[in-house]
């Protein structure tokens, strides 16, 4: 395994009410910590002032007083997912699902449009393809990996593609298992969670442990 290969740790969530999305952070951060990460405090007590999430000019959240651990977190239907790693990531999942009222040949029609309007020329080739998979595999990518570099879905959404060089993107959909592709300074991973896609952004190469939390 390389040096540069980082683990990442998902923790996935189902939505509760009670819960506002800075208090699933601070359960994330605990839980992460439990996951054999202890040594990261060395010899600092646990705080939540010592893990207070501030953002960047860009809305790119961090911890102010603890910077060697990057986190990213994302939430769709009824889930929600904090990425916790040493390093930078980002996390995107997405529920697929129809608009209410939207009929079956209007949905994929809908997906592709949103592709040629807003993705990468060869991105939004590919979606025409699979609509109603390759849609979401591209989107999760292209969120995550705003996410990773803090830009946000900006002017250079449509400049930028998340492809491979030969253009090959693997599908999970496809495998029915987690699938890897390195894109520019990015490397991503992906995987199906029940009608859900989730994509885990990292600047190296990353083995994610996904960790399915209940309430308590």
């Amino acid at each position: 395994m390389s040096s540069n290969v980082r683990e990442a740790y998902v923790y996935i969530f189902k939505l509760l009410e009670k819960y506002s999305t800075q208090d699933y952070i601070k359960i994330a951060i605990k839980k992460y910590l439990k996951d054999g990460n202890e040594t990261l405090l060395k010899e600092t007590e646990f705080s939540e002032e010592l893990f207070a999430v501030e953002r960047t000019n860009a809305g790119k959240p961090y911890f102010s007083k603890f910077k060697d651990v990057g986190f990213s977190v994302s939430h769709s239907g009824e889930y929600i997912v904090c990425a916790l790693t040493l390093g930078n990531i980002g996390v995107d999942i997405e529920q697929k699902k129809r608009l209410q009222d939207e009929g079956k040949h209007e949905y994929p029609t809908r997906l592709i449009k949103i592709a040629e309007r807003f993705f990468h020329r060869d991105e939004a080739d590919l979606i025409k393809n699979r609509p109603e998979t390759g849609f979401y595999e591209i989107f999760t990518a292209k969120e995550s990996y705003v996410k990773l570099t803090g830009t946000g879905f900006d002017e250079t959404l449509g400049e930028n593609s998340v492809l491979p060089q030969d253009d090959t993107m693997p599908s999970c959909h496809v495998s029915m298992s987690p699938v890897r592709w390195r894109s520019k300074a990015a490397s991503f991973w992906q995987t199906l969670i029940d009608d859900y896609v989730l994509c885990i952004c990292t600047e190296e190469e990353c083995f994610p442990q996904i960790r399915y939390c209940s309430e308590k």
